[in-house]
């Protein structure tokens, strides 16, 4: 019997030990680093500036945890590879022991490619609190840096919290990437709140989610300047520009901006949705552009100096969106042709004194869209249905445009005889499994941020209260019941009083078992 206790002393003593060495297993990094990096070994401990040196590789596998113990880069340098690559259940994380992000201290200094060999990936990582200060050289690319980079594949990643002056989550220079089904959100920038995308890079971004960023200048989810790049298939939600541009922000650009959800983002000055600057030739095709709003000029597109130069906006939907000059599209001196679009043309206007023309082509429509859910989604009845047009010609310019083969979630178009306008092409089979769907606690509430009153959406039947951002309750609704287009839902309208001042209020909802919040963004 004694010895039967021994041993099974011994033995817990050894679990013990193999359990206290699996917990505390970790490794610091700093230098010159290549080769395998495994989660047996994780966390890794950055406790200096990393290089992954030329003509070498390091590849990160997936569980792995990179943590910077201070204000480091992560360097790639002159033709070596790096690849990050997680996968669905199993992550790679970036991040920093100091999560306080300054103009001069906190996160770390970011994953920096520098002249990289083609084939680098990150995919399926999280980045976080990447704070790009310092000299002008180094003081962009808060998560993400690459210049002159020949290919940089940037997949599946949730990039969030993340700082620089040009470029928060990510920025190219010279440089050549997919940027694809990323969750680029709560980054903050000069230029690109989320992306910003330079010096003739060339790079398609398409299918992310691109929501909550804020410049203090322009380009609130994305920025492009003197590049030409593909826009397709995003959700920009909710991004702020201080300046110009809340969602999209262009320069000296050809973009091509296709089959993307741009609603709720805000602009201080110029247009809400997106801002075509100076030099900008962009096609903006299948385009949902709602409820962005601008403190000036257009709402939903403000179309810069562009002299000797046409724009062109075909199968669109431009609807609900505000601004002191014009709602819907502002143009000034530059020459725009708008076909198959759902826009109210008295909510277009060309700048005064400088002047402008807006043509308008075959089948534009001025309707409500009717949408069915808060994504935006059309609705059976909406009239943007078998509205839009698989091609149109513009003899004026002697140039063919052509609708995408898939909408923003990939149905196929169309799906009845004629295409759809906007970002989404009705699927009936979609709209009868959602119906299908057990019910989910939500609130959506547009536009936001609003000026006047907002639209809140829930499904709960309960009276709605208001708090400041201090606490304070300022205000309170009771519920009005409305059918939705899809099931019933309950309604409400917000109308401040007067004397409420500008500012963050919390719309809250309650019931016996569970309540949510949501920020709402009031503009007296």
């Amino acid at each position: 019997m004694q010895i039967c206790k021994i041993m099974i002393i011994e033995f817990l003593f050894l679990t013990f030990l193999l359990t206290f060495d699996t917990l505390s297993a970790q490794t610091e990094v700093s230098g010159e680093v290549w080769g395998v990096w495994d989660p047996e070994a994780s966390p890794y401990l950055v406790t200096g500036e990393l290089h992954v040196p030329t003509d070498s590789c390091l590849r990160i596998m997936p569980g792995c945890s990179v943590i910077f113990q201070g204000h480091y880069k992560f360097c790639v340098d002159n033709n070596a590879i790096f690849r990050a690559i997680g996968n669905e259940t199993d992550s790679i994380v970036f991040t920093a022991i100091d999560t306080h992000l300054t103009d001069s201290t906190g996160g770390h200094h970011g994953i920096r490619f520098y002249t990289a060999a083609d084939g680098c990936s990150l995919m399926y990582c999280k980045i976080k609190y990447g704070n790009a200060i310092g000299e002008y050289r180094d003081n962009t690319g808060g998560g993400i840096f690459a210049r002159n980079t020949d290919l940089i594949e940037i997949s599946y990643n949730k990039i969030i919290n993340n700082k620089g002056r040009y470029g928060g989550g990510i920025i190219l220079y010279g440089t050549n990437s997919r940027i694809f089904q990323n969750y680029i959100s709560n980054n903050r920038a000069q230029y690109g709140g989320g992306i910003s995308i330079e010096d003739h890079s060339e790079a398609i971004v398409s299918n992310n989610t691109i929501t909550n960023n804020y410049v203090t200048g322009e380009g609130g989810g994305i920025f492009v300047g003197y590049s030409n790049n593909h826009i397709k298939n995003n959700v920009i939600v909710g991004n702020e520009a201080h300046l110009n541009g809340g969602a999209i922000c262009l320069y000296e650009s050809d973009a091509k901006i296709i089959n993307n959800l741009i609603s709720v983002n805000y602009a201080h000055y110029d247009a809400g949705g997106v801002r075509i600057g100076e030099h900008s030739e962009p096609e903006i095709v299948n385009n949902t552009i709602c409820y962005n709003s601008a403190r000036f000029d257009g709402g939903g597109l403000h179309i810069s100096d562009n002299r000797n130069r046409y724009l062109l906006l075909f199968n669109n939907i431009i609807f609900g969106n505000s601004g002191s000059e014009a709602n819907e599209i502002f143009v000034y001196a530059c020459s725009i042709y708008v076909c198959y679009t759902n826009v109210d043309s008295n909510e277009c206007k060309t700048d005064p004194l400088y002047g402008g023309t807006i043509i308008y082509g075959p089948g534009n429509i001025n309707s409500d869209p009717i949408f069915s859910d808060s994504s935006l989604r059309l609705s059976e009845g909406s009239p943007c249905t078998n509205a839009g047009a698989e091609s149109v010609y513009i003899s004026l310019w002697d140039t063919v445009l052509y609708a995408p083969d898939e909408d923003f979630e990939g149905d196929l178009r169309p799906q009845d005889n004629f295409w759809d306008m906007g970002a989404d092409e009705y699927n009936p089979e979609y709209i009868e499994e959602l119906l299908q769907k057990p019910d989910k606690f939500y609130v959506s509430v547009y536009p936001n941020p609003f000026n006047s009153s907002c639209r809140i959406e829930t499904q709960l039947n309960s009276v709605i209260e208001i708090y400041d951002i201090k606490g304070g309750m300022v205000d309170h609704i009771n519920p009005i019941h409305n059918p939705c287009s899809i099931g019933n839902n309950w309604k409400y309208t917000w109308v401040p009083s007067q004397t409420l001042s500008s500012g963050i209020y919390f719309i809250k909802i309650e019931t016996t078992s569970q309540f949510i919040k949501k920020k709402v963004i009031y503009l007296n």
